[in-house]
């Protein structure tokens, strides 16, 4: 580090020797053209107009030797180099004198008027302060004044000669005023500066054109302590040749383009004391009359604990990111591990009841086993439901539907419950509802029974529920769909309708333990009506029942080209049922069981693999119908020996059976190419049907 300072401090002082340098070397070319443009008259009067004697050009090529002489010495001599401005000043003082007593020796010619002038003007650039320049001319004109007076008479006359030198006297008058109020106000711009600085917080600094400081805050004076003990000063050239290379070249560039009218923004890290420093800086210029840049100025922010809360962040992000895949892994393997013996549980279950020799005590505890695996499976879809909808893993289908249909086939799900509960349940459609729209029949479906669900839970017995649908056409030429589910039960308290929508979340302990329910479903209810650019309401008395208003936003359907999405109808089996073979690849033998009972009762005969290993061999060497394949098998799971059978170039049909229901899942199943799935528990009606579909497709 102590090497890179070094090599920066030589780098910055040949910029200030070269800036140094450059204003000499301006200084010089100034007067080297003054003085070569004065005497150039008087060659030209002395030699083709014969105006002036050879003496005057003599005297006049004098003055111009002496201002060639103090400049060489200024190149030779180091002491009159460093104090050049002083030096020539002196000189046209010197000078003045000089022209003043020729004028006054051989009269003011044109051509030595002109030279004066032209002198005049050249040599007043050299003064950088203002009351030098104001000295210098008062004293050419009190010279000049009274050379002109007593001179003889020439070429032009005392009082024409007059006149020039004061009309020029004049406009360079005005022009130390106009310079004068730039300079006002340049000084209050900067002490303007200099005062927001001063009680600013950062790091600050501001520069003139000249790269000198204009002003600067105690906090750059401690940032710049950090590389050496040199303390900036006001008006005096600025100290970046302390910083370290990488960042002294960052604000070299920077200062260019900030110059030439650009805001630059960078960040830089610094080493201090085996420290990592974070420091970002903002340049912007400073400019007079909205155009004119007169210097920049540095914004410097400590963004180290910035860096660092960053870095957190990020962690967190990741640690979240990570926490949440880890919750998914674990919902989809608990899933897959309770659907698994459930599927075995309720699928027995099934097959028992379908016995017609059962006691009325053993019916009474197999619909006992079934409700209890029914509830057990909608807890677990519930959970996956909200977790998908947290995750913004849910995504909405728009297909063609029919929801007075939907809404029918909700409510005779409830069908037995209700007459149980000698619940009468009416259903009311209004005709502004279209035989058709674009919606996920699915969503709809889950929305309409978990409503209904609590209003048969919640109503007593001889109570009544309705369900009210009404449409009308939004300003976007979307449909609003009204449904209204009213019903005679309980009723929710006033300080509770606000909560029963969030997750987990019941009126009261009193009636988790009287009705049961998670809690869930009005929460997944409100995300899928959000999900649908809707809305739900609730209005409710206690023991005056409750009323829940659900609108959602749905396109209407014109196209009835397409297939209206309905549930599967019955499927004609166009096929001798007790000839049809079919594989089954799956490697629980509670499953295996279950399985080959309900398909044999259908007529099917059943041959069962243990892994898809197994299954593909079997393949190899026999014909099947069909294959109903398990996901999640040892040694070969249905993915890998699925796509194993199509590298075979075999087209036999694939059902994915499996408790794995997310949409990456489904959609993994299709792209190996399957042709189906169903899921865990699964209905055997439903699977016999998509077994009959495809096999009639082949």
């Amino acid at each position: 580090m102590e090497k890179d300072f070094l090599k920066s401090n030589q780098i910055d002082q040949h910029e200030v020797d070269a800036h140094k340098a450059k204003e000499l070397k301006s200084y010089r070319i100034l007067l080297l053209i003054t003085v070569f443009i004065y005497p150039t008259f008087g060659y030209i009067n002395t030699f083709i107009k014969h105006s002036e004697s050879f003496q005057t050009f003599i005297e006049r090529s004098s003055f111009s030797i002496l201002i060639i002489l103090a400049l060489i010495l200024s190149l030779k001599n180091d002491r009159i180099k460093n104090s050049f401005y002083y030096v020539i000043s002196g000189f046209t003082f010197l000078g003045t004198l000089h022209l003043a007593s020729i004028g006054l020796s051989f009269g003011y010619s044109f051509s030595h008027t002109l030279g004066m002038l032209i002198v005049l003007i050249g040599t007043s650039f050299i003064y950088k302060e203002i009351k030098h320049l104001g000295i210098y001319l008062l004293f050419n004109l009190i010279v000049v004044s009274i050379s002109i007076i007593f001179s003889p008479k020439n070429e032009l006359d005392n009082i024409t000669a007059f006149i020039i030198f004061f009309a020029f006297y004049i406009v360079i008058y005005f022009a130390i005023q106009l310079r004068v109020k730039s300079i006002n106000k340049i000084k209050g711009s900067e002490a303007n500066m200099n005062a927001l600085i001063e009680n600013a917080e950062g790091i600050i600094w501001s520069i003139n054109n000249d790269f000198n400081y204009i002003a600067y805050n105690k906090s750059y004076i401690e940032f710049a302590k950090n590389f050496t003990n040199e303390i900036p000063e006001t008006h005096k050239l600025i100290l970046d040749r302390q910083f370290e290379v990488t960042f002294h070249s960052k604000l070299k560039n920077a200062y260019e383009l900030v110059f030439k009218g650009q805001n630059i923004f960078f960040e830089h890290t610094f080493q201090f004391n085996e420290n990592e420093k974070h420091f970002s800086f903002s340049l912007s210029p400073i400019t007079i009359d909205y155009t004119k840049i007169i210097g920049l100025t540095v914004f410097g922010n400590d963004i180290t604990e910035k860096k660092k809360y960053e870095i957190e962040l990020l962690k967190s992000k990741e640690l979240a990111e990570h926490l949440v895949e880890a919750k998914e892994r674990f919902l989809a393997s608990m899933s897959h591990e309770i659907r698994t013996p459930l599927n075995g549980i309720l699928g027995f279950t099934k097959v028992l009841l379908q016995n017609k020799d059962l006691s009325v005590e053993q019916k009474k505890q197999l619909d006992a086993i079934k409700s209890s695996g029914d509830i057990l499976l909608v807890i677990i879809n519930d959970i996956l439901d909200l977790s998908k909808i947290e995750a913004g893993k849910l995504s909405l289908e728009e297909t063609p539907i029919d929801l007075t249909a939907i809404t029918r086939q909700a409510i005779d799900t409830f069908e037995v419950k209700a007459d149980e509960k000698k619940i009468k349940i009416h259903q009311k459609t209004s005709e502004s509802i279209p035989n058709m729209v674009l919606g996920d029949s699915v969503r709809i479906s889950q929305i309409l029974l978990n409503i209904l669900s609590n209003a048969i839970k919640f109503t007593p017995e001889n109570g009544a529920i309705s369900v009210e649908s009404s449409a009308e056409v939004t300003d976007s030429q979307k449909l609003k769909i009204t449904i209204k589910i009213q019903d005679s039960g309980i009723g929710i308290p006033k300080d509770k309708i606000e909560s029963i929508f969030e997750p987990f979340v019941q009126t009261s302990d009193d009636t988790a333990r009287k009705y049961g329910g998670t809690g869930l479903g009005l929460s997944i209810v409100k995300k899928l009506v959000e999900m649908m650019n809707g809305s739900i309401r609730v209005e409710s008395e206690i023991g005056e029942g409750t009323t829940f208003t659900i609108s959602i936003i749905l396109s209407n359907y014109t196209d009835f080209s397409k297939e209206i999405q309905s549930p599967i109808v019955e499927q004609n089996f166009n096929f001798n049922i007790t000839e049809t073979k079919i594989l089954l690849a799956e490697d629980n033998h509670i499953n295996q069981l279950l399985a080959t009972t309900v398909l044999e009762q259908f007529g099917y005969k059943v041959t069962c693999a243990e892994n898809g290993k197994i299954a593909v061999e079997i393949i190899e060497k026999e014909q099947f119908d069909i294959i109903l394949m398990d996901l999640m098998m040892p040694e070969m799971d249905g993915y890998e020996a699925t796509l194993m059978i199509r590298k075979m170039g075999n087209s036999i049909p694939i059902i994915a059976l499996t408790a794995d229901v997310t949409a990456v899942d489904i959609e993994k199943c299709y792209k190996v190419g399957m042709n189906d799935y169903v899921t865990k528990p699964f209905d055997p009606d439903n699977l016999n049907k998509k077994i009959a579909l495809l096999i009639n497709q082949k």
